[in-house]
């Protein structure tokens, strides 16, 4: 989105994405236009369109999806339009929705995964296989808490 877009549309409904805490639509709150530099922007979240990534070896606190109304601030290649008209769903169906998604996606993940290790015994293989088994299991985490 254009900067001049962007201070237009503030108010409207928008597409976040992150690289690793999750896609999510929102109300664009604030733009921050500082002189020739690309802009931010402030979104408040409303739904969950997909979840922030689910393990990362190495790290002891895992993200956690953003809460409903909480104001995320984004790059200005993270931001797209909604439609003007858009509804949003329910936080917690859109949750819900996302966590079903990300569920059928990792255990293909997985059962890929275990295939490909048992046909070539790549050990590569064997720690997609434990970060998927992991992300499996906060997801398990999540449902519970929705």
């Amino acid at each position: 989105m254009r900067r001049d877009e962007a201070i237009n549309w503030v108010g409207k409904p928008v597409f976040v994405w992150t690289a690793m805490n999750g896609e999510y639509h929102g109300i664009l709150v604030d733009v921050i236009a500082i002189p020739n530099s690309p802009f931010r922007a402030k979104v408040e979240v409303k739904e969950v369109v997909r979840l922030p990534v689910l393990f990362e070896l190495g790290r002891r606190k895992q993200r956690e999806p953003f809460p409903e109304g909480k104001i995320i601030e984004v790059g200005a290649v993270s931001l797209r339009k909604l439609p003007e008209d858009y509804k949003f769903r329910p936080y917690k169906e859109s949750l819900k929705e996302a966590i079903e998604y990300e569920e059928k996606q990792l255990k293909k993940w997985l059962e890929d995964s275990e295939r490909l290790y048992n046909n070539t015994k790549l050990a590569r293989y064997a720690t997609d296989i434990a970060i998927a088994k992991k992300s499996l299991e906060r997801l398990e985490e999540l449902k519970r808490n929705v």
